[in-house]
């Protein structure tokens, strides 16, 4: 689950780190977490990320992918 962190936690290794624009609050998220929201961006929408504290949607602006060959 996403969770909120503060200025002098760290993130654990593997954990993305975005701020929510409404409550201000550092989230923490692992890759299990992000969904894709189909209502948002250019065609085929954006990766993103509840909120834990208010519940809004947070959009990932990066987006990261392994390829394997």
């Amino acid at each position: 689950m996403a969770r909120i962190i503060d200025s002098m936690d760290l993130a654990k290794f593997g954990e993305g780190v975005t701020s929510c624009n409404k409550c201000k609050k550092l989230i923490a998220f692992n890759r299990k977490e992000i969904f894709l929201d189909l209502s948002y961006g250019p065609g085929d929408g954006e990766e993103s990320v509840k909120c834990p504290q208010c519940n809004s949607v947070l959009h990932i602006v990066e987006f990261h992918a392994t390829e394997h060959m």
